[in-house]
């Protein structure tokens, strides 16, 4: 059994398994390069070589990419027109990656609850057998 398997209701996109994302929020991430879980694996290895942590990240998204791509266009031309009011011009880029109402944020931390007491009650279970 995958620890995976046991992420219900969590879309999974695994490091070592980059051509799952098909089409999901993930899609995308085979290209990147430099993943912070190749340095995790070597800070957290046992002297056997294997694994002793488990990473998780969560990702969680703000507003649509077209949204997002004008703000930074708008901070962008701010920066270089208008430097002096540019702490006007940069709240643009925080609304679109900070969204300051509280049904987002509530809904963000219950998603990162439920995935961090899944892992805690998992690791539980692989204790006790």
């Amino acid at each position: 059994m995958e620890v995976t398997d046991n992420l219900h209701g969590a879309q999974i996109q695994c490091c070592d398994n980059s051509g799952n994302a098909n089409g999901s929020q993930a899609a995308g991430y085979e290209l990147t390069r430099g993943f912070l879980k190749q340095y995790y694996d070597t800070l957290f290895k046992t002297p056997s070589g294997r694994r002793s942590a488990l990473i998780v990240t969560q990702e969680f998204g703000t507003v649509s990419p077209i949204f997002v791509a004008r703000s930074l266009i708008i901070e962008n031309r701010g920066w270089h027109f208008d430097r002096a009011r540019h702490e006007h011009w940069r709240t643009y880029t925080r609304d679109a990656f900070y969204v300051r109402e509280p049904k987002w944020k509530a809904s963000i931390l219950e998603r990162g609850q439920s995935i961090f007491h899944q892992l805690v009650q998992m690791a539980a279970n692989r204790a006790s057998s």
